[in-house]
């Protein structure tokens, strides 16, 4: 299937654009784009988005609140994180 061309229409900048090829070099020449030519990005992101909030799709958060609970019971400061940190690398 082949696309109709573009009507002619003004970009903000006052400057008429006929046609594909006109807007494909406008873009161009004013590095920018068309946020059509992200929508399957998008889409992706969006669909790995869901996974996430999806249960039992590997997002455990149940365990997640476990893990941010037992974190905030060992480090209730951030100097008592570091201090651990500092601990850790005298060891070594």
């Amino acid at each position: 299937m082949v696309m109709p061309d573009l009507e002619p229409f003004q970009m903000i900048d006052g400057t008429v654009i006929s046609g594909r090829v006109a807007y494909n070099r406008y873009c161009k020449e004013h590095g920018v784009t068309n946020p059509a030519d992200y929508k399957e990005t998008w889409a992706k992101a969006e669909a790995e988005r869901a996974k996430l909030r999806t249960p039992g799709a590997g997002h455990d958060s149940e365990r997640r609140r476990q893990e941010l609970a037992r974190n905030y019971k060992e480090f209730r400061t951030y100097g008592e994180y570091r201090q651990m940190i500092e601990n850790i690398g005298r060891r070594k």
